[in-house]
């Protein structure tokens, strides 16, 4: 009896572990299929309401579907433009920024007695803007990417459920 109680345990832990390494796996789907269900959610009160009023299924999600891509367009235009609101006043926070910096070089510099010799701004010019700005455009895909799969299930389970 004790054999087999530690066998059972054994392949209880073997269970659990190979089920937390499917779950490890399976984590993007699972997150895009959650995000789904709570969009799915979220629409649904809207299709309920277009259906009470005797619009057809197809036309309920429709318009919900519109409505809904209005209201994300709108909330990503207003991140666009602050976006390029920020960009554009980029350099006038580059150069107070480098004032900043080569004041307070220079004040290390006198306080350290010239011992210390600091190049900062040859530093800040290693920098790679290069693959930092296509590591991010590359991100900005990915997320839009990653909404449309959101939105397009989101759309197909608020149609399922009907």
């Amino acid at each position: 009896m004790e054999h087999t109680s530690r066998v059972d345990f054994f392949l209880a832990v073997i269970v659990v572990f190979i089920i937390g390494l499917i779950l490890k796996l399976a984590e993007h789907v699972i997150i895009l299929m959650l995000l789904s269900f709570l969009l799915a959610y979220i629409m649904e009160p809207v299709v309920a309401l277009l259906r009470k009023i005797g619009l057809p299924l197809w036309l309920s999600v429709l318009i919900t579907s519109i409505l809904f891509l209005f209201v994300f367009i709108g909330f990503g235009t207003a991140i666009y433009g602050s976006v390029v609101e920020f960009i554009l006043s980029l350099p006038k926070y580059i150069e107070k920024l480098t004032s900043v910096i080569m004041d307070l070089v220079s004040r290390v510099e006198s306080f350290s007695g010239g011992k210390f010799r600091l190049n900062i701004i040859k530093g800040l010019q290693e920098i790679p803007v290069a693959s930092i700005t296509l590591n991010a455009a590359k991100s900005v895909v990915s997320h839009i990417v990653q909404f449309s799969l959101i939105f397009l299930f989101a759309v197909l389970f608020v149609y399922g459920k009907h």
